[in-house]
């Protein structure tokens, strides 16, 4: 066991085990993946812009050949597969779960990267029940799911990661038998 703690690593670690097993435990059952959508974090209550209104072909003016236009010649983004979970936090470790998460070890972050896990965040907060809760939310940007999640679950700095932050916890209701972090469905997307 390291002397000093790397908080950041453990919590990437349990998300990325909890997402992989609920994505695996879907994928068995045919349910498929489970992903979720976090809030805007600039500003969830701002009003929506109005959209700006159409140009119509006159106003365009002539058309030149813009090659950056050609699509077709372009290659295609991978397709970007967005994933949330929860997990319950005892409320009497917020301080350490906090300060593990302030300071990630740099090998957790690298693995995350390694895995193709992108825009990866954590949020806390208490529901109606006074209880307090974690949201993940990660976005995979990789060709091969179930073996990326697999080498961070097999990731022995992961491991290590896992059991400081594991004890932490508290699996909710329902969460997959193996499983840490509960997967979620996602119910709504827009870019």
């Amino acid at each position: 066991m390291r002397k000093f703690l790397r908080p950041s690593v453990l919590v990437v670690g349990a998300l990325v085990l909890g997402i992989l097993v609920g994505y695996l435990l879907g994928a068995a059952s045919g349910d498929g993946p489970s992903t979720a959508v976090a809030a805007d974090a600039k500003d969830p209550g701002a009003a929506p812009k109005p959209a700006k209104a159409a140009r119509s072909p006159s106003d365009a003016g002539p058309r030149r050949a813009d090659k950056s236009r050609d699509t077709a010649s372009r290659p295609r983004p991978k397709q970007v597969i967005r994933l949330g979970s929860v997990v319950g936090l005892k409320r009497e470790k917020v301080d350490q779960y906090v300060i593990l998460h302030r300071h990630v070890w740099p090998e957790i972050l690298e693995r995350i990267r390694k895995s193709n896990i992108r825009n990866y965040s954590i949020y806390m907060g208490e529901l109606d029940d006074d209880r307090l809760y974690l949201f993940a939310y990660m976005e995979y940007v990789g060709d091969d799911l179930e073996a990326d999640m697999q080498a961070v679950a097999d990731d022995p700095i992961s491991r290590e990661w896992w059991e400081l932050t594991d004890p932490l916890q508290k699996r909710v209701k329902n969460t997959p038998t193996g499983s840490q972090w509960k997967p979620l469905a996602e119910v709504f997307h827009t870019d």
